[in-house]
Order: structure tokens, then C-alpha cells, then sequence
């Protein structure tokens, strides 16, 4: 009897010490699995931007300029500006909505803000531009995009970090974040499109000039006639409905028919509607975001570049057309109007074009 209890109690004091073993053993691995996970660094929250890059003439002063089209802030001392001639540590500007230009050091570039690079602070024109985000533990690259120049496509090798040691200019091949397949890209120039493939131009791009003569100059709005007076700066933004007409000559504005637009005069907000009829004598200090779009359709294609002939005949890739503007005779051409049912016609000029 004594000796049955007494294995009763060692089976017990078994069970017990088991039980102890067990807890112990989750105890550790738990602290091992909390130390991995505690000892990770924090991930590193990397700015994201979309930038559209332009150039313009404003008073004789060729500007390189980039607008802040989307995404996060960036501050000037997280930032390392390079174009094809290297870092660029002076002369730029933060150019706010309204117009209004104040010195970028110690400034944050936020959405709808520009940087303006202009051409006298560096040795030769810009080429390209490479914003580098330098916030973090190591440099990495935002965003590189030709405005002028060469322009090639980029592999993901781009992504990288930067480091202040590199000089060589870095293109991509369209204001989108950078992919692993290259686009086939065109520089700026000249431009002949026409096309029986659906087409618009995108919402939310704009095209801007500063009224110079030809009084009365106007523009019809909905209803409503606003005269516009020499030296007024006069934004036109286009809205959802990207199908339109516009035709520019040597300065002289006579068409700019889309619906649902926006009118900025001097940086402040005028009106919203239709426009139906527009008379601008002349002009000058034009800036355009405006993107063409041809939708990727099997249609017949005819488009130059420079005058050298691109493509002729049935195309099913997507043609963009990057900051359309007047081409080296002062003419800008556009009309979408009819493409709904298949057909774009477009002379003027480009920054770049994909296909």
C-alpha cells in the first residue's frame, strides 16, 4: 500500500517538473521571437512623388521647371538635386500657386508648388533632372526625368541609392514612377499626330500664358464674357471631359473649346464651365502640363517627330504626348473633338512621346 502511494508521488512530482520543462521552453521562445522582432530596424518611409517636368521662356529666362503633381512633401534638406552637369546647390526656386517665387533652402515642396532651376545657374541647359531623397540612412533615388535632350529608357537598376559621387546624367522615359520595361521614347520636339484612335487630353492638365496684346482680348466661360487685360497671367485647366479643340498661332489665341474648365487669372480662382469662344491677341511666358493621350487601339497612326516619320500605318500601342505646346513656328493644333468616334489630329510640340 505504502509503496503504491509512493509511486503515486513520483508520477506526480513527473507530471510537475514536465509541466515547468514546458512553460520554460515557450517562455524562451517567446523572448528569442520578441528580441528578433523588436531588434528589426523600422522601416523607412521613403517620399512619393509625381512630377511633371516642363520648360519655358519667362522675360528672356529659360526655366527647367517641376511641379509637385501628387504624393508626399519633401524638404529641401532631405533633398539632393542633380542635373547632367551635377549637384545643383544654388539658384533654385519654390514657385508657390499663386505665382509668387521665393528661395527653396529651408523650404518643403508640396503638391502643386514647382521648382524652378534656371538656365543661368548652371554651366549648360539641363538635359535631366534627378531628385534624390537623402532624409533617410542611405540616399535613394525619387525620381530622374529628361526634359531636354536625350532621353532613354531606364531598368530597375535606377532604383538604387544615389550617392553624391555620381555625375552622369539619369533619364527615364515618362513622368511615371520607373518600371523593369522601358517604353519606347522620342525627346521633345516638334510633333505631327494624326490617328484614328480614341484620344483626350488628360484632366488636371493645364496650359498657362501671360496676355501681351490685341485688345480686347476675352474668353466666354458658361455665360459669362471676362475680359482679359495686358500682363495678366491666365491659366486654363482642364477638367473630366478631355475632348476639345485648341488652336494657337505665333501668340494669337482664337480656339480653346473643352467643357468643364477652370479658369485661373493671376493665380487666383475665376471661374468654372464651358468655354465656347476665346480671343487672345497675343501672348507670351506659355507653360503647359497637358498630356495627349491616343488610346491603344489598332488604328491607322501617322506620326512624326522632327519631321522624321515614326510610324504609318495600323498602330496597337498607346501613343502619349508629354507638356503639349506650340511647335517651332508658334503653332499649336489640337482636336479631339471627334474622337469618340476614332480620330485625333494634333500639331504642336511635345517634351517627349511614348509609343
Amino acid at each position: 500500500m505504502e509503496q503504491k502511494q509512493k509511486v503515486k508521488r513520483d508520477y506526480a512530482a513527473s507530471e510537475m517538473l514536465g509541466s515547468v520543462l514546458l512553460i520554460s521552453l515557450v517562455a524562451i521562445a517567446v523572448a528569442i521571437v520578441l528580441v528578433v522582432v523588436v531588434s528589426q530596424p523600422i522601416a523607412e518611409k521613403v517620399p512619393n512623388i509625381n512630377p511633371i517636368i516642363t520648360t519655358y521662356v519667362e522675360s528672356g529666362q529659360s526655366y527647367l521647371n517641376i511641379t509637385h503633381n501628387g504624393g508626399d512633401p519633401l524638404k529641401e534638406t532631405d533633398s539632393v538635386i542633380r542635373n547632367s552637369d551635377g549637384v545643383v546647390s544654388a539658384g533654385i526656386w519654390l514657385q508657390k500657386a499663386n505665382g509668387e517665387k521665393i528661395d527653396w533652402n529651408g523650404q518643403t515642396w508640396t503638391i502643386g508648388t514647382s521648382l524652378l532651376i534656371p538656365e543661368g545657374h548652371t554651366p549648360s541647359y539641363p538635359s535631366m533632372v534627378a531628385v534624390v531623397y537623402k532624409g533617410g540612412s542611405s540616399q535613394r533615388l525619387l525620381f530622374a526625368q529628361g526634359a531636354v535632350g536625350e532621353i532613354k529608357p531606364v531598368t530597375t537598376t535606377t532604383t538604387q541609392p544615389v550617392t553624391t559621387t555620381t555625375t552622369q546624367p539619369v533619364t527615364t522615359t515618362t513622368t511615371q514612377p520607373v518600371t523593369s520595361t522601358p517604353t519606347p521614347v522620342i525627346t521633345g520636339g516638334d510633333v505631327y499626330l494624326n490617328t484614328d484612335k480614341v484620344g483626350y487630353i488628360q484632366a488636371g492638365g493645364y496650359m498657362q500664358f501671360r496676355v501681351t496684346g490685341g485688345n480686347p482680348s476675352y474668353i466666354l466661360i458658361g455665360n459669362k464674357r471676362i475680359t482679359l487685360n495686358n500682363g495678366e497671367l491666365v491659366k486654363l485647366e482642364i477638367g473630366s471631359d478631355g475632348s476639345g479643340e485648341i488652336y494657337m498661332s505665333s501668340g494669337m489665341i482664337s480656339t480653346f473649346q473643352f467643357n468643364r474648365v477652370s479658369l485661373y487669372i493671376n493665380g487666383q480662382y475665376a471661374a468654372t464651365g464651358n468655354i465656347n469662344d476665346i480671343y487672345v491677341g497675343n501672348s507670351d511666358s506659355f507653360r503647359s502640363t497637358m498630356t495627349l493621350v491616343a488610346e491603344d487601339q489598332t488604328k491607322w497612326t501617322d506620326l512624326k517627330i522632327n519631321g522624321k516619320s515614326i510610324i504609318y500605318g495600323d498602330w496597337s500601342d498607346r501613343i502619349v504626348c508629354y507638356n503639349i505646346g506650340p511647335d517651332s513656328t508658334g503653332i499649336l493644333n489640337l482636336d479631339t473633338r471627334s474622337s469618340t468616334k476614332g480620330k485625333v489630329f494634333f500639331v504642336g510640340s511635345a517634351t517627349s512621346v511614348t509609343y
